[in-house]
């Protein structure tokens, strides 16, 4: 097994050659999943990021040398000196999730000038925090009461995750409603119930 490296640089330097790739072809995307926790300050380091486009950036991504295609045909890698950087790809309308369109979406932008101590050269676009917050209860939640041990043993990286946007919201004098929700994709609506 690979080891986690000790800092961001490999991850933000993925994520803002993904950003900028994406828009110079005019994709809409919203960052998500852990790295977009990092950003509002969650110190667990993940070993991919998670991406939601609207609509596939294959022949994008081709152009630049650093994307590669995985060999087991599941992700984009990113390859930079000597590690590697797993990009998942949530096609809009795919999936369990069935995200709606990154331009509707609310969205939070991290700018270079907002993280200096980072690694970062273009703006990231990612979920809002207070819908990211609800994705990774979600998540939390569904690697809790999975009978599978791999997934079990993702509730603690969740967790930190959930911690550390809960602090973010509560900096910036933000919050989330769990009782009313808001409508985080089509067909699912976030309330105490969801949750449970």
């Amino acid at each position: 097994m690979e080891p986690i490296p000790r800092d961001y640089a490999h991850l933000d330097a993925a994520a803002s050659q993904l950003a900028h790739a994406l828009r110079e072809v005019g994709i809409s995307h919203v960052f998500l999943g852990g790295y977009a926790a990092g950003l509002v300050g969650s110190w667990r380091i993940t070993k991919e990021i998670d991406v939601v486009t609207e609509r596939s950036p294959a022949l994008s991504l081709k152009e630049v040398p650093q994307f590669t295609w995985s060999s087991d045909e599941r992700c984009w890698e990113y390859q930079d000196s000597d590690t590697d950087v797993s990009i998942s790809m949530l096609a809009l309308d795919s999936g369990p999730w069935n995200f709606p369109s990154p331009r509707g979406t609310e969205r939070f932008t991290v700018k270079p000038k907002d993280l200096p101590m980072r690694s970062i050269y273009a703006k990231i676009d990612i979920l809002h925090p207070s819908v990211l917050i609800l994705t990774k209860l979600k998540a939390w939640y569904a690697a809790d009461v999975s009978r599978n041990p791999s997934a079990h043993m993702r509730t603690r990286a969740h967790f930190v995750d959930i911690m550390a946007t809960l602090q973010w919201l509560s900096d910036e004098g933000e919050h989330m409603d769990a009782c009313t929700g808001r409508p985080l994709w089509r067909g699912d609506s976030i309330s105490v119930a969801w949750l449970k």
